[in-house]
């Protein structure tokens, strides 16, 4: 019995979700960077073709710009860009605060699309491009891509992410089923030998 209620433990826990922020605030020593992986997301230049986010400390270059509620970190994207998982599972975006470095042109405008096998399953339009930080609440759930496109005419500045908020789903441990089929063996056998 104390196999079957650890192994169901076991089971259930290793079937939840990883909630996680990146906000950037790891590299404020660094300085400028290009980061290509950060908490099991992957991400990828589409405009130039090359793996890696830049990052860069907004505020402190823009001072006119206070990009997030829990720093002053924020990621550079200049004309567009993909994020995955490391290990190619799918994944929920949450959340977001976006912003752009100066002000923008009424052409600038900049759409999100969350994929599933190559398909698009949600779409935000014209997010963000003001000078002053907002929060982007998506709640997209079981995507394996994000693609971010912005206009090959972008006005000036560069749009800037921070505070991404994500889950990664995560698979089931083996060990647990095992675990948790073992108990449930137990359970049949003690039935049995009771009669």
């Amino acid at each position: 019995m104390r196999n079957l209620i650890l192994g169901f433990t076991a089971l259930a826990l290793s079937t939840s979700v990883n909630a996680a922020i990146i906000d950037f605030e790891e590299f404020q020593d660094i300085g400028p960077a290009t980061i290509n992986t950060i908490g099991g997301l992957q991400f990828y230049d589409s405009y130039y073709g090359e793996p890696g986010i830049h990052v860069r400390d907004a505020s402190a270059l823009y001072r006119h710009i206070n990009l997030a509620s829990s720093g002053v970190m924020g990621a550079y994207i200049s004309h567009g860009l993909s994020i995955s998982t490391v290990d190619g599972s799918t994944f929920d975006l949450i959340s977001f605060y976006s912003g752009k470095t100066h002000c923008c042109s009424v052409y600038d405008i900049f759409n999100m699309y969350g994929m599933r096998n190559g398909e698009i399953v949600y779409t935000a339009s014209n997010i963000n491009k003001e000078q002053e930080a907002r929060l982007n609440q998506l709640n997209w759930i079981d995507i394996d891509n994000v693609s971010i496109s912005m206009p090959s005419d972008l006005s000036g500045g560069h749009f800037i992410m921070d505070d991404l908020e994500y889950s990664l789903s995560s698979v089931p441990v083996p060990a647990a089923a095992w675990l948790f089929g073992s108990g449930l063996i137990g359970l049949i056998g003690f039935a049995k030998r009771k009669k």
